[in-house]
């Protein structure tokens, strides 16, 4: 038996027949989408704008003679490439070369081919905004369609309500761009218990016992209370993220019945199921974070969140600014912050005394982007633990309601604890280095094996801005005195510089900084006069 409840990732047109709650909804959009030439469709991060289109949008659409979809989610994709594959795919073969053409000269000549109208869907458009140094020649063939009413084609802009004043330059090329869009209302209780029930009377084996669906959605509507949501408005994702566990626990073989006693018994020590289910669900979102990031969030939540749970927005630079190095778990600190100097007097060579002041230790330029990065990861759909606000010129970010402030205060403690622990560990596993040497920063070892082993599956997805600030703090530790110490020791020393040398190939980051050498090329270098700054083999 598949699980009905698909978590957090958007629904997939093949799974319109689970997707219930949104009918009205599915109605209006398509009967906008067969009108209008352009369609903007915006909502809060999380109100499941992407399922609304994909399980219900899409289905309908397909329903209809003389439409064909077409859907780009990567904001890495060329609209034009990616729409003239697939109509050429789907059977149109024109008369003349296509290559001079622009897309919406492309769209128009397929309609006066075929006769059939395309719906394109730019889903995720936010990310597209970010990516993208200038969308002017995309929006100057959105504002041909919609300026000249074409029947050839709809655009719908799918985007977070938060990246609306991304489409500045567009709503100067469209008049009443966002007069004729939509936007995406909260999910009613009642479309709530259909988007529960709905799907399990499709498989009859499977029953839920009275009162359990109005247990989670009370349990449901108090934790939006509590974190100060209009009119308690659910969030469809840890709608969801309940759903899908409690299948997962429960729904085992034929007959299996969801109970309120196994939803009760997630809970303990006076708090709700769905406490307990979200705390599990942040643990699995957490675990997933490189060393170093988490090392970033745990010195962050102590800005991001009071001590009562309560959440504090906040801009990268404003974190930058705030974070100290006594906030960096030991271990890390050499990692992540420049150093300090204690002030001073210190005397020229003319015998006359200069007060030098104190200069702080702070935070490394790479930083500010791993910070960035890190959020971009948590307020992503799948793991939506914050969100993006913007206030005038800034963008700050804060947890998405207070009970992520008291879970992740939490994780907080735990983090230091498991940390302290595991530098504790490798410290004590290490051989002893010669009296007067200083040895290997423990903390060191930890970061870079942890790296190693944590980021096996996340390299090929990080950006390359991050991976070239990973690199870069992970070579700065190279200064440190225990670090000159281990080029000397040589096993150590190798150990580490071979596990640099898989982060290298892993991080495959071109053209930002001089590779990484081994022994063997110093003889070569030092005749090339070619010792360069990242040169690990320097003794």
């Amino acid at each position: 038996m598949r699980n009905p409840f698909v978590g957090l990732r958007p629904f997939r047109p093949a799974e319109n027949g689970l997707f219930f709650g949104r009918a009205i909804e599915t109605s209006i959009l398509r009967d906008l989408a067969l009108t209008l030439p352009v369609l903007t469709i915006y909502a809060p991060s999380g109100t499941g704008k992407s399922s609304l289109i994909n399980a219900g949008l899409i289905p309908a659409l397909r329903r209809t003679p003389d439409i064909i979809d077409i859907t780009i989610a990567d904001p890495g994709l060329d609209p034009y490439g990616f729409v003239r594959d697939q109509l050429t795919g789907n059977g149109w073969s024109p008369g003349t070369s296509l290559d001079s053409l622009s897309l919406a000269q492309l769209l128009e000549a397929h309609h006066e081919d075929t006769d059939h109208r395309v719906i394109l869907v730019l889903d995720q458009f936010e990310e597209r905004i970010k990516r993208s140094d200038s969308l002017d020649a995309l929006y100057a063939e959105i504002a041909k369609l919609a300026n000249t009413r074409s029947e050839a084609a709809t655009v719908i802009i799918s985007i977070r309500e938060d990246y609306l004043a991304g489409l500045d330059r567009l709503m100067h090329r469209v008049s009443g761009l966002l007069d004729a869009g939509y936007r995406v209302p909260p999910l009613s209780r009642a479309a709530l218990t259909e988007a529960v029930l709905r799907p399990l009377s499709i498989d009859a084996d499977v029953t839920v016992e009275d009162g359990l669906v109005d247990l989670v959605l009370d349990d449901l509507e108090q934790q939006a209370r509590l974190a100060g949501s209009p009119e308690r408005q659910i969030e469809p994702g840890h709608f969801q993220i309940v759903w899908h566990r409690l299948w997962e626990k429960a729904a085992k073989a034929p007959g299996s019945v969801l109970t309120r006693e196994g939803y009760s018994g997630e809970g303990g020590d006076g708090e709700t199921g769905v406490t307990a289910i979200l705390r599990s669900f942040v643990g699995d979102i957490l675990s997933g974070l490189l060393p170093y990031e988490a090392a970033l969030l745990q010195a962050s939540l102590r800005y991001l969140v009071l001590p009562t749970g309560a959440k504090v927005a906040l801009t990268v630079p404003d974190l930058v600014g705030l974070l100290q190095i006594s906030d960096i778990t030991t271990g890390f600190a050499e990692l992540l912050f420049l150093p300090g100097r204690r002030a001073e007097t210190v005397y020229t060579s003319a015998g006359k005394a200069e007060r030098r002041p104190e200069v702080r230790p702070a935070p490394r330029p790479e930083v500010a982007p791993i910070l960035e990065s890190l959020f971009e990861q948590l307020t992503r759909t799948d793991a939506p633990l914050f969100r993006r606000v913007r206030r005038g010129v800034r963008e700050e970010f804060e947890l998405v309601h207070d009970l992520m402030g008291i879970i992740l205060i939490e994780w907080r403690a735990d983090y230091e604890q498991r940390t302290f622990a595991a530098i504790r560990k490798m410290r004590d596993a290490a051989p002893a280095p010669p009296q007067d040497s200083p040895s290997i920063p423990a903390g060191a070892q930890f970061i870079l094996r942890m790296t190693s082993d944590a980021g096996a599956g996340r390299w090929e997805a990080v950006s390359d801005q991050e991976s070239s600030a990973t690199l870069r703090l992970l070579l700065s530790l190279t200064n440190s005195p225990g670090w000159r110490y281990a080029r000397k020791s040589t096993r150590q020393f190798n150990e580490l510089l071979g596990l640099l040398g898989e982060l290298e190939q892993k991080l495959q980051v071109g053209g930002c900084r001089k590779p990484v050498r081994t022994t063997s090329d110093k003889r070569d270098q030092e005749a090339e006069g070619d010792i360069g700054a990242y040169d690990l083999s320097r003794q």
